[in-house]
C-alpha cells in the first residue's frame, strides 16, 4: 500500500520566489520580406524611448515558430504614429542572453503576411553577425520575464 506523508511544521513556510517564469520560444532562422529596416528606421527613437533599448538596428531577425505566439506588448506604436496604417506591438524578450524586441504588426498578429508563427526580433546588434548564425538556424527566445530577469546582465 503507498501512502503519502505530509510533514507538519509549526515554522512558517519558507518565502516563495515571485518572479514570473519565463517561456521559451524555438525558432528556425528564415528570411523577411526585406522592408522591415526602411519602415521601422524613422520610428527607432520613439521605440527606444518608450522600450528603453537604445541604439536599436532598423532591420529584424526573422524566426519560423512552431506554434503562433500572441505578443504581450510592452510598448505599442499607434496606427498613426507608424505610417497611418497599422499598431505595432513590441515585447521585450532575450535571445542568446541580449536584451531583443519582439516587433509585431498588428495585421500579421491577426493572421496576415508572417502571421502569429513567426517572430521578428529587433536587436542592438546584428544577431547573425554576433551569433555567427545563418538560415535555418535554430535559436531560443526567453519571452514573459518580469523586470528583474529584463534588468538582470
Amino acid at each position: 500500500m503507498n501512502r503519502r506523508h505530509r510533514m507538519t511544521t509549526s515554522a512558517p513556510p519558507a518565502p516563495t520566489s515571485r518572479r514570473k517564469a519565463i517561456r521559451t520560444l524555438e525558432g528556425t532562422v528564415t528570411s523577411g520580406f526585406g522592408v522591415a529596416g526602411s519602415n521601422l528606421a524613422p520610428m527607432l527613437p520613439l521605440i527606444e524611448k518608450r522600450t528603453g533599448l537604445k541604439a536599436l538596428l532598423p532591420g529584424t531577425l526573422n524566426l519560423k515558430i512552431a506554434e503562433p505566439y500572441f505578443v504581450k506588448p510592452d510598448a505599442t506604436l499607434s496606427r498613426n504614429e507608424y505610417h497611418g496604417y497599422e499598431q505595432v506591438f513590441f515585447q521585450r524578450c532575450r535571445v542568446s542572453g541580449f536584451r531583443c524586441l519582439i516587433m509585431r504588426p498588428e495585421t500579421h498578429e491577426l493572421g496576415k503576411a508572417h502571421g502569429p508563427a513567426h517572430l521578428e526580433i529587433m536587436s542592438d546588434r546584428h544577431l547573425r553577425t554576433v551569433l555567427g548564425i545563418t538560415e535555418g538556424a535554430v535559436l531560443l527566445v526567453d519571452v514573459e520575464g518580469d523586470d528583474e530577469w529584463w534588468e538582470s546582465p
